[in-house]
């Protein structure tokens, strides 16, 4: 999978990270291709040696005997070349950080024969993709299996976002996204049928959006996973339980929830409670801990969801943490009874005027009914 282009998106996609840049999937991301980090991109001395540490960390660059010093050299090409050598003498191992919904973001290691096994097992999922569009950053788990190394598995090609041509997609495109971005996109085409694929993790898909994804013709596959795991289960209805991808067993239940690596015998800890279904796969109670730290303050997502699900006109409200450019913040996804801009806004001035700051959400989406 290392080759010129997706070392350069990986950089790209990391540089956006250090200066605060969210993700938007725009082609002209990728537009440079040479040039200075400085002068080009706009880097700072400080940016650049915070995008030198995330590039060292993931690549694992000093593992390598005689490992390339990225900061020796400014230009993008020269890092590229770094990286394509140091990949080309030891490709055993990438490293990711975990999103930091329970406290601080961890790094966490992984193997490459742990991750090719979900590879296989998604290139037969997604076998008959041939376009990819991808709605995350390369540099997440999530967005490196299916934007980096799924597309070299199906030898699919990537497009951006920007660049898509959503009137005549092809029914063999598969879209990566998050539950946010599949509200967006559902509110940018209300109108039109959208006879493609699509996959979402990240955070929990409402039933109503997920229903409503599905009604709009899309082949919606929702992946639960973690940093930790990588993909653990999917599903392709809003009414289904999880089913467990075939390496993976359910060895507790509840509070103590884990799995076990049929092929290793390694357990990991869950961060929900999930409860064995009667088909054998797993339902999804909620995350064991819900409590957080939102600036230096505990807040329980539990409850903000449960003062929120008292506001008037509040059909469901679901609340979850995130985190992004290395800070935590709270989401909500909220279905309304009556759906207009007029209550949308007055909800969200009830939500200003009766949570304290740090349990305020900062997003909220709004899932149609």
């Amino acid at each position: 999978m290392w080759y010129t282009e997706n070392i350069r998106r990986l950089l790209h996609d990391f540089a956006g990270k250090v200066t605060r840049r969210p993700f938007a999937g725009s082609a002209d991301m990728y537009a440079i291709t040479e040039g200075d980090w400085k002068d080009d991109l706009g880097l700072d001395s400080i940016q650049l040696m915070e995008l030198a540490a995330e590039v060292n960390s993931f690549f694992c660059l000093f593992e390598i005997k005689d490992p390339p010093y990225l900061l020796s050299f400014h230009r993008i090409e020269d890092w590229v070349a770094q990286i394509l050598l140091a990949r080309q003498r030891w490709d055993e191992g990438l490293h990711f950080h975990s999103s930091g919904t329970t406290g601080s973001s961890k790094i966490i290691r992984h193997n490459k024969t742990f991750l090719e096994r979900e590879i296989r097992f998604l290139a037969h999922y997604f076998r008959e993709v041939q376009t990819i569009i991808p709605f995350v950053p390369s540099y997440t788990i999530y967005g490196f299996l299916f934007t980096i190394w799924l597309p070299e598995k199906l030898s699919a090609k990537v497009c951006y976002p920007s660049a898509t041509d959503w009137k005549n997609l092809s029914p063999n495109s598969l879209v990566v996204g998050t539950p946010f971005h599949w509200q967006w996109l559902l509110s940018l085409l209300p109108e039109q049928e959208l006879p493609f694929l699509g996959v979402s993790s990240g955070a929990p898909l409402s039933p109503s959006l997920f229903s409503k994804l599905l009604q709009k013709g899309i082949r919606l596959t929702e992946i639960y996973g973690a940093t930790e795991t990588a993909g653990v289960a999917f599903r392709q209805q809003p009414q289904e339980s999880f089913g467990l991808f075939p390496y993976w067993q359910l060895l507790a239940e509840g509070e103590d929830s884990r799995i076990t690596d049929l092929d290793t015998g390694d357990v990991y800890s869950l961060m929900d409670k999930v409860m064995r279904s009667e088909e054998g796969g797993i339902a999804i109670m909620g995350r064991k801990d819900n409590q957080v730290n939102i600036a230096g303050v505990l807040v329980n997502t539990e409850h903000i969801a449960a003062i929120i699900n008292e506001m008037p006109n509040v059909a469901h409200c679901q609340v979850s943490a995130k985190s992004m450019n290395q800070e935590l913040f709270i989401q909500a996804f909220i279905q309304l009874h009556t759906d207009t801009d007029a209550a949308r806004t007055q909800l969200q001035k009830q939500i200003d005027q009766e949570l304290p700051a740090p349990e305020k959400p900062r997003f909220i989406h709004f899932a149609q009914a």
